[in-house]
């Protein structure tokens, strides 16, 4: 994906870390089982996918996610939830 000129895979980063989640929960109030259940409210789910993004391509600023629309970041959910469906259904 390319977020203002900038390639990013977030397949790089997924899943998360036990401190990548620590760092969300810390900073944004955001937890593994809010995501799960899909109860994030737009804002948090726009700060969630802005760690993911800036995780996998630390030369992104916030500005630059700023420029995303709201249907690029639905867009960006459900390949996040593609990819950790992936994982989750992945044998031992």
């Amino acid at each position: 994906m390319n977020v203002n000129g900038k390639e990013v895979d977030i397949k790089t980063v997924l899943p998360l870390t036990v401190g990548d989640w620590r760092k969300l929960s810390m900073n944004s109030g955001i937890e593994p089982e809010d995501v799960s259940r899909g109860v994030l409210k737009f804002f948090k789910l726009v700060e969630f996918i802005q760690f993911i993004i800036i995780k996998a391509n630390p030369e992104i600023t916030e500005e630059d996610v700023d420029t995303l629309s709201d249907k690029d970041f639905l867009t960006i959910s459900d390949e996040i939830n593609s990819i950790s469906t992936e994982e989750v259904d992945r044998p031992l």
